[in-house]
């Protein structure tokens, strides 16, 4: 990360219990809870970036998406997630949808892993789709 880059206005967002994504993140990151995403005090047009987790048990990305664009977002929305077999159909479906909002997904590295609530969710998830 760069001295400049370390200056933006950035958000991440911690599911309702639990940890925000911050692999990489200066500490100049703001850490807001996904219930506050849709108050009107967020003033969300000054936010350059808003980091999230792919998936989690509160939300995921495409719920954020689908806030952001209603609040006319004009940042950069960048899911961070430790595995995704195929990005391309997430990248897919998020650019047909919201074909206005800027999007990226970004894997953390192995030694960011430990959030256990989130493995846990990934590993259901995972059954639950090959069922």
């Amino acid at each position: 990360m760069t001295f400049h880059e370390g200056l933006r206005t950035m958000i991440t967002l911690a599911p309702d219990e639990g940890t925000a994504p911050s692999a990489g993140l200066s500490s100049l990151a703001a850490n807001v809870p996904y219930r506050l995403l849709r108050h009107p005090s967020l003033k969300i047009e000054d936010v350059e970036t808003v980091f999230c987790w792919l998936f989690c048990s509160s939300y995921d990305v495409l719920d954020i998406a689908e806030t952001l664009s209603k609040r006319t977002f004009s940042g950069t929305l960048i899911a961070q997630t430790w595995d995704l077999p195929n990005p391309k159909i997430v990248k897919a479906e998020l650019r047909r949808s919201y074909p206005m909002l800027s999007f990226d997904i970004e894997f953390m590295p192995e030694t960011h892993s430990g959030n256990e609530k989130y493995e846990r969710f990934m590993r259901q998830r995972a059954t639950v789709t090959m069922a």
